[in-house]
This record gives structure tokens, sequence and C-alpha cells, in this order.
């Protein structure tokens, strides 16, 4: 069982400053210390941007995609590079995930709940780990646990559980990793802590947020190289 904190406006502001000096962040610095101000700052910015047709990154997630996580996550918490397209419910989400346009993530028909009102209420939903890439078009379905370092391939269909170090392709198709795989989640890695500037260990369950402690120790290591 992972060891979890609670997430909190304090954690992000910590590490949003410590961000350098030099990176596209740094305007924002000046609002970030308060949260109200910042919130008021992004509302502005945002309403400048549609009116010279620049949709930010609020906008996309909002507009294209059914994402269910809070923003705060979907911004800090994984790396969605392309947002369009994409469907996310699920019940966990680890930290420094990667999803590509048109994946669908989402509930099975037989894991909805119908009340006495015929009110339809999901049951089970996906279980995805840390550091797992979700490529173009891939389908993960139903009451299904994604381990961490798993890249799940373009096109794929999801529909049970998979261990840690997989990669899945076609219907269920689970194999290890490879070589060039561990390659491409320490670039994913390295991408999401040094260009995204991601909070580190920040993970999502059940659409709270949480600090995943032991990933974070795990993470300073991974940086370096995954094998």
């Amino acid at each position: 069982m992972a060891e979890l904190k609670e997430y909190s406006y304090e954690i992000f502001k910590d590490h949003f400053l410590g961000i350098p000096k030099n990176s596209h962040f740094s305007l924002e610095k000046i609002m970030v210390r308060n949260k109200y101000s910042y919130l008021n700052f992004l509302k502005i910015k945002n309403f400048y941007k549609r009116h010279f047709g620049d949709f930010g990154f609020e906008d996309k997630i909002k507009t294209f995609n059914y994402c269910e996580p809070p923003m705060v996550f979907l911004k800090w918490g994984c790396a969605i590079v392309y947002p369009f397209g994409i469907t996310l419910s699920v019940d966990e989400m680890g930290a420094d995930c990667m999803i590509a346009q048109n994946a669908t993530l989402g509930m099975d028909l037989k894991d909805i709940n119908v009340t006495e009102d015929d009110v339809y209420l999901p049951r089970y939903r996906p279980k995805i780990g840390n550091l797992v890439h979700i490529y173009s078009g891939a389908v993960v379905s139903g009451n299904v646990r994604i381990g961490d370092m798993v890249i799940i391939a373009a096109n794929a269909f999801v529909n049970k559980d998979v261990p840690d170090r997989s990669i899945v392709y076609g219907i269920n198709k689970i194999e290890p990793l490879k070589a060039h795989h561990y390659q491409s989640l320490t670039n994913q890695l390295r991408y999401c802590n040094y260009i995204l500037n991601l909070l580190p260990g920040l993970v999502c369950k059940n659409n709270k947020l949480f600090i995943d402690v032991d990933w974070c120790k795990r993470r300073k290591s991974l940086l370096n190289k995954i094998e």
C-alpha cells in the first residue's frame, strides 16, 4: 500500500515557485503566492487568449474531452500533450502518466449500478498506476488495474489487469517490457519532470488529490535510467 499524504495548495505553491526562472511559467509566479489572485489571473489570461483565437489548455480540456479528474491534476499531475477526443473516467490515476489523443478510459456496462430511481452510477472504473503511457486510440475498459511502468500501444483494447513493467497491444496481448521500452519510459519521466514540471507524486483517487510519497522517492532514481 503506497504512502499517501493529502494534496494542498501550499504543496503546489512550493513546487511552482521552485520552477527555474527561465521557464515559461515565470510570469505567473507573481500571482501564485495567493490562491485566489492566481485563479483570477488565469481567468483573465484565458479570456484574452480566446478573443485572439488562442485556446488555452483548460479550454481544450473542457471543450474537446470528457475528463473527470480536477483540472489541477490534468495540468500538473499527468502529461496530456494533445488534448483532443480523450475520455478519462477512472477511479485512480497515478503520477507521471502520458495520455495521447483519442484515448478512452472508462467503465464497462456491466460495472454500472442502477438505483431504484433509475440513476446510473459507475461501480468500478479503471485504476491506472504510475508512469503509464497510453497511446492514441487505446481503450481501457471496466474494473481493471494497470500497474506501474506500463505501455498501452496505439489502438489497443484492454479489459483485464496488466502487471507492472508490461506492454499491451492488440486485444489484451501482454508482454514484458524490452530495453527500448524502458528507454521510452525514461524519456517520458524526464519530459514530465524537466519540460512540463509536473508536481512530483501527484495522484488522483476518486477525484481527490494526494501525493504518493513512495513514488516521489523512487522517481529520483528512475530519472537517471529505468531498467
